[in-house]
């Protein structure tokens, strides 16, 4: 998946990762062409939530994300089916204190 997979590295900001060593957060997109996934990938290991942008669009097109991961979740509502995953229609997320989100869609 990841060899076949157009990666993008972030921030907080999108298209704007922080490569410093003092750096705590980091967001990583991929697009599966042939799986015909998105996957936006968002790690906090600061100790403080932190609020990330998220892709809108792909090719013009809205992207319908999905909350399919989310550590600072109890269970069993920390890891989701992708058809049972709760939909994400704002334009950012906030990670709680060390935790790792994962958010999925399908490319239209």
């Amino acid at each position: 998946l990841i060899r076949e997979s157009q990666i993008q590295y972030h921030g907080t900001a999108l298209n704007q990762p922080d490569w410093s060593s003092w750096s705590h957060s980091l967001a990583v997109s991929a697009r599966s062409v042939k799986r015909g996934l998105l996957f936006h990938l968002i790690l906090n290991g600061y100790w403080e939530p932190l609020t990330f942008e998220i892709p809108q669009n792909e090719n013009g097109n809205r992207i319908a994300w999905r909350r399919w991961l989310d550590t600072s979740e109890e269970s069993p509502d920390d890891v989701q089916t992708w058809a049972r995953a709760p939909i994400v229609t704002a334009k950012t997320y906030t990670a709680q204190p060390r935790s790792v989100v994962a958010l999925v869609a399908a490319l239209e």
